[in-house]
């Protein structure tokens, strides 16, 4: 694909997979890893300092779980003394801890994270496979959310990019960002439903 010096990058943070696309001269495309994948495990994983993300978190959560995290993003905004946050512990095997602010935290090791400290490594891999790929820093990211994201919810994922140190201006309801993308190939006026089915 030619390289560009403009471009948008879209990114649905999701709970179970995140995935990217850029926008180029008004179309789609997907971005893909060595591997030819399209979409990631929503997973990191941190050990000696370093961070994994993706695929290879996934596998290296499996052998040290106690290192690993998934579908933090469920996290988001929530506050410790809420009554989700037991389930969700039990349901994603994670260590779930409260922050000096009320909301949980994520214990990875011996050393504790924001769920937006952890969401900013998901987007940080996506801008650097798209950097990597196209040579350029893409002129704005746009990150899509749950329409049920909350205003705690919607501040913690725009706080997340501004730890990545992203150009992102906007964040959408994924079933928006799928209609106006439906939107972009008709021409003619109409009226559209759009069934967000999540994970």
């Amino acid at each position: 694909m030619a390289k560009t010096a403009s471009f948008v990058v879209g990114i649905d943070l999701g709970t179970t997979n995140f995935a990217i696309s850029v926008i180029i001269n008004g179309r789609p495309h997907m971005i893909e890893d060595a591997q030819q994948n399209r979409t990631f495990p929503s997973a990191v994983f941190r050990k000696d300092g370093q961070w994994q993300v993706g695929h290879a978190a996934k596998v290296a959560r499996l052998k040290e779980p106690h290192l690993g995290a998934y579908a933090v993003k469920r996290l988001m905004g929530l506050r410790f003394d809420s009554e989700e946050r037991p389930i969700l512990a039990d349901a994603l095997g994670l260590t779930i801890v409260a922050l000096e602010d009320g909301l949980c935290g994520v214990q990875l090791g011996e050393e504790v994270f924001t769920p937006s400290d952890i969401a900013a490594q998901i987007l940080q891999f996506s801008f650097d496979l798209v950097k990597k790929q196209f040579g350029a820093n893409p002129e704005e990211v746009v990150i899509t959310v749950p329409a049920y994201f909350n205003h705690a919810q919607r501040k913690a994922t725009k706080l997340a990019a501004e730890k990545a140190k992203l150009p992102c201006q906007r964040i959408i309801n994924e079933p928006t960002a799928a209609a106006i993308a439906y939107g972009m190939r008709v021409s003619q006026q109409s009226k559209v439903v759009v069934f967000d089915l999540g994970g």
